[in-house]
Order: C-alpha cells, then sequence, then structure tokens
C-alpha cells in the first residue's frame, strides 16, 4: 500500500507540474511530461510522437494573439 501511496503522490505532482507549466506558457516543462517514446492517436491524424506533441504545445503556447489556461479534475489515480 504504501509503494502505491508514493506512486500517487508522484503522479499528481507531475500532473500539477503540467499544469503550472501550461498555464505559465512554458512548453518546455510541458513537454517534460510525456516519455520520450511517446506513441499515441488523436481523432483522424496518424500516429504521433514526442516531437510531434512538443511542436504542437511549442506552437500553441506560443501564439501571444491568444491566452490558454487548464485545470485538471483527476477523479482516481
Amino acid at each position: 500500500a504504501e509503494g502505491a501511496e508514493s506512486a500517487e503522490v508522484a503522479i499528481r505532482s507531475a500532473l500539477a507540474r503540467w499544469n503550472a507549466a501550461f498555464n505559465a506558457g512554458d512548453a518546455s516543462g510541458v513537454c517534460d511530461l510525456f516519455a520520450l517514446d511517446l506513441r499515441y492517436y488523436a481523432s483522424g491524424l496518424p500516429e504521433q510522437t514526442f516531437a510531434d506533441m512538443c511542436t504542437r504545445l511549442k506552437t500553441t503556447l506560443s501564439d501571444t494573439s491568444r491566452t490558454f489556461a487548464y485545470s485538471p479534475e483527476i477523479h482516481e489515480v
């Protein structure tokens, strides 16, 4: 149980850091959440990678004409 509790704390901490980085417009900090071997699928797009994710985040967060904010709602870890 103790290992599970420490894993939960680590996961919640990583998500909190990600949220703070995203809301601060810190694309590098946002990219730090993801594994370098990340592979994911978004609707209608081919397989995406870590580099794809970070490029998209950096482009999005560097758009000074828009303001972004994210507040995760964690139901269970």
